[in-house]
């Protein structure tokens, strides 16, 4: 994977299209959670430093059109608190005027354009509107690692057009850590998985098991796991339609000798919001019951398992986190991850909820790793060619 980094370009009095992922809660027009615009600031600050002129591209949301819930008017105000420095917003860069207005700025001067998703030609590439934006820069630099997994113009087709483009200082580290785990991670390698869906899970399981001595499936993920293997798990998410998918990940283990953990116990209620809570094995579900955290005994067998181990990766929750009721799996997990740093290990995390937990524990200088991507960082270990990425490669 050869590109360019931002450091290997002539920035000086250059224009510099900067694709970067502001997509933050916002709240009564304040930024709620800055993590995001903060991990851009040293590529910001080092184009500053270099004397270029930045002109900043974002989405927000997903909005149908123009709509002023989803405006960067609140980042660019948290941006220009951040930085200290004043940011022209320009709210629709197709108006009269807008490219004088960007030409008269001095060197450094940072732009924000509004929403790219308010535009339809995002979505679809269209090459009016590509022409457009490539119009405004120099140079492009994708810094966002969290969207490059998708193929829309501000990420894939305005690279295309731009004579010089490359990669920025945060989406250069993401590549720089993740590959390590797709190339030669040390072994032992424990990758433990969470959340709901085993579909968007699949080909990062099915890669995964290349290069991981142990793979630990928590979360509602692991009763499509469980059912497969003929366990009966009463009302707690299943899908389906992926128990084959299941059966055939489970063979693949056995012949490349990947240790699969399922929990052993569960915490179990009989809805959301905790009715009926109790510890139940997972050979004892009720009908009615709803697996909603791993048990005790899960979180030790899991704890053994990530003891001494050299790699560990963390995408998921072990639970329903988002009622404090069932966040004790994965707040346990997190904690005994961050443990195994101290003692040496090459560890990573990646995926809001695991964030969230590592936030809600203070551990984010715990681990060796966050990477700012949840789908885009499965991808990219499950082996996906990313659009935003693959364009920036030389030939």
């Amino acid at each position: 994977m050869r590109f360019k980094r931002i450091d290997q370009i002539d920035v000086k009095k250059k224009n510099v299209l900067i694709r970067v992922d502001y997509n933050v809660p916002i709240e009564n027009g304040k930024v709620l959670e800055n993590k995001r615009i903060v991990e851009s600031l040293p590529t910001l600050k080092y184009l500053i430093g270099n004397g270029a002129k930045i002109i900043i591209l974002s989405h927000l949301g997903r909005p149908k059109g123009l709509d002023k819930e989803f405006s960067l008017l609140p980042v660019k105000e948290e941006l220009e608190k951040l930085l200290k420095m004043e940011v022209l917003f320009i709210d629709d860069f197709y108006k009269d005027g807008v490219k004088e207005k960007i030409d008269s700025l001095p060197y450094p001067s940072l732009v924000m354009f509004e929403n790219v998703r308010f535009y339809k030609g995002e979505k679809e590439g269209e090459e009016i509107y590509v022409n457009k934006l490539s119009s405004f820069g120099d140079i492009y630099v994708n810094d966002g690692f969290a969207v490059s997994h998708r193929k829309e113009a501000s990420i894939y087709h305005l690279p295309l057009k731009m004579k010089e483009k490359c990669a920025g200082l945060l989406l250069s580290k993401e590549i720089e850590n993740l590959s390590k785990l797709n190339e030669n991670p040390t072994k032992p390698y424990v990758f433990v998985v969470g959340g709901s869906k085993v579909s968007t899970k699949l080909t990062i399981i099915d890669n995964i098991m290349n290069n991981a001595s142990t793979i630990i499936i928590g979360g509602a993920l692991s009763f499509t796991f469980l059912k497969s293997q003929g366990f009966s798990v009463g009302k707690s998410l299943v899908e389906d339609d992926m128990i084959d998918e299941c059966k055939k990940i489970f063979k693949m283990a056995n012949e490349k000798m990947v240790n699969i953990l399922l929990p052993l116990d569960f915490v179990v209620a009989k809805n959301l919001e905790g009715n009926g809570k109790r510890i139940e094995k997972r050979e004892s579900f009720k009908d009615d019951d709803l697996g909603l955290d791993i048990g005790p005994l899960s979180i030790e067998i899991f704890k053994a398992a990530l003891k001494d181990a050299k790699t560990i990766v963390w995408n998921g929750p072990m639970g329903y986190f988002e009622n404090p009721l069932f966040e004790n799996g994965t707040l346990e997990i997190g904690r005994s991850i961050s443990e195994e740093t101290k003692k040496g290990a090459f560890t990573v995390a990646g995926g809001g909820d695991s964030l969230l937990a590592i936030d809600k524990l203070n551990l984010f200088s715990s681990f060796s790793f966050i990477s700012t991507g949840g789908g885009a960082m499965l991808e990219f270990l499950g082996g996906v060619e990313m659009p935003g990425i693959k364009v920036l490669e030389e030939d």
